[in-house]
């Protein structure tokens, strides 16, 4: 029989993420890139607020006041960026809870913003007016640098250019700043130019750092659909090459089944033959008619060919009708003592005739009434049994039962122990598997091997387990735990 191994159905391609869900996600790249950021703003800054402090901070109580301003300014931005900078990525955030960020680091931005914009004005008021034409320029380094800091974000630069540059192109242009009115005027002029400039620059920066965003983060996805895509591949190869072995496996049962069953029912149906024609006389010589005695062993021999033939089949049937899910269960009351007594006495006079000991030992506590099929529980047992004293040529056959309470219901012990040939430990592993009459270390005692195999498939059926220990010439222990009821 070829294998047959159907291909895996292709999953379905995976949905790219929605617009707005990846607009939320350059937004939060963006924010998140602005804090990492405004340590290094905050250095320039702080730089030059210094040196501004060092110079003119005697020039009077407005010089004084605004140091001191521009300080607490600083502190609060460094707080802001050190306590988001802190906290865990929140990669769920709301594009409210974005914005929400963005303005705590705008607003005082914009304070050091307005502070620098009355810079000049304030150097010029105490006569400074060298020192404020410096101010200017100094400013608009500051606010030109900035681009590289916050210009992603064009609403919050935006804010911070508007705070420094406008009031402070105005203050030249309306004549605030002691200078020749022929040189503010143009001066002021070319700061609003100036603002505009770097507003346009700044929507170009941030339209090109939110397509970089977009390309990575949408290059991360593709990776992560294609590493999902090879890895559901993988899945689906190994599943095949699983389906594929387990299509091989089963030909090769078929096989080893088809031959097991073609030597395990001609064995019997030769016997029931062989037997028979010696039993029928032809009708012209009498003389070959056996006599009775060994008529009686023909006629024996044809039942015990006959009777091993029809548990084969019957062992088959189960396997079969357990194989396709068609073996139907009928729990009933039963009384436990009975049921294992009965299945003594079906083999006792087997274990008689071998001289072998048979002995029950039943736990006191053993429930009077138990509630599971009996007629297959007792199949199992007159399995157990049969194959202990079939494998013990001296010796004693044991069954014991008790219960126990592991788990959360309890359990029905049931031992089957013998003193017979027992099983190498090279055969446990496949001891239960069908057609396994060597696994005895006695290949030729009679019997199908198929026994032990419709007990554990019936006892699986159940709910329960059965295991076996045994050591070669010291005779074996085959246990099932049921769950009762």
């Amino acid at each position: 029989m070829s294998a047959i191994v159907s291909a895996p159905i292709a999953a379905p391609p995976p949905i790219p993420p929605k617009p707005d869900r990846l607009s939320e996600r350059i937004l939060r790249e963006q924010v998140d890139l602005a804090y990492r950021l405004a340590p290094m703003a905050l250095v320039a800054n702080m730089v030059v607020a210094m040196l501004v402090w060092a110079l003119y901070r005697n020039e009077g109580p407005l010089m004084v006041l605004w140091c001191w301003a521009m300080l607490s300014l600083h502190i609060a931005r460094a707080l802001v960026a050190w306590r988001y900078l802190k906290r865990p990525s929140d990669a769920k955030a709301s594009t409210a809870e974005l914005k929400r960020d963005v303005l705590v680091l705008v607003i005082p931005y914009v304070g050091t913003a307005l502070l620098w914009s009355a810079l000049p004005g304030l150097l010029g008021y105490y006569g400074q007016a060298a020192a404020s034409v410096v101010a200017v320029a100094a400013v608009y380094g500051l606010a030109g640098g900035s681009l590289s800091f916050v210009g992603h974000l064009p609403a919050a630069y935006f804010a911070y250019i508007a705070s420094v540059l406008l009031p402070m192109g105005f203050v030249w242009i309306f004549g605030l700043i002691p200078v020749d009115p022929y040189l503010g005027v143009p001066v002021g002029i070319v700061t609003l130019l100036f603002a505009g400039v770097l507003a346009v620059a700044s929507r170009r920066y941030a339209q090109m750092m939110t397509d970089a965003i977009r390309t990575r983060l949408e290059r991360e996805a593709s990776n992560t659909l294609l590493r999902r895509e090879i890895e559901r591949r993988a899945r689906a190869e190994a599943e095949a090459n699983i389906a594929r072995d387990m299509a091989i496996r089963a030909e090769a049962a078929q096989k080893r089944f088809m031959a097991n069953m073609s030597h395990e029912l001609r064995t019997p149906l030769h016997a029931i033959i062989g037997y028979s024609e010696l039993l029928v006389t032809p009708a012209d010589d009498l003389a070959q008619l056996p006599d009775p005695e060994e008529a009686a062993t023909y006629a024996q021999r044809i039942h015990g060919a006959a009777s091993g033939l029809s548990n084969l089949v019957n062992g088959l049937l189960d396997l079969s009708r357990i194989d396709a899910e068609k073996l139907d269960l009928e729990p009933t009351d039963f009384a436990p003592h009975q049921l294992l007594q009965g299945a003594l006495d079906t083999v006792e006079l087997q274990a008689r005739a071998k001289r072998i000991a048979l002995t029950c030992e039943l736990d006191p506590a053993l429930p009077k009434t138990l509630r599971a099929d009996s007629g297959r529980l007792r199949q199992v047992l007159l399995n157990l049994l049969a194959n202990a004293v079939k494998f013990t040529p001296t010796g004693a056959v044991v069954l014991r039962a008790r219960t126990e309470h592991s788990g959360a219901r309890p359990s029905l012990v049931i031992e089957v122990a013998d003193t017979g040939v027992g099983i190498a430990a090279e055969h446990l592993a496949r001891v239960f598997e069908p057609f396994q009459r060597g696994a005895h270390g006695h290949s030729a005692i009679e019997g199908t091997g198929i026994g032990l195999a419709v007990s554990r498939s019936l006892a699986e059926l159940m709910g329960g387990t059965i295991d076996v220990q045994s050591q070669a010439q010291r005779g074996s222990q085959f246990t099932v735990r049921l769950p009762s009821a």
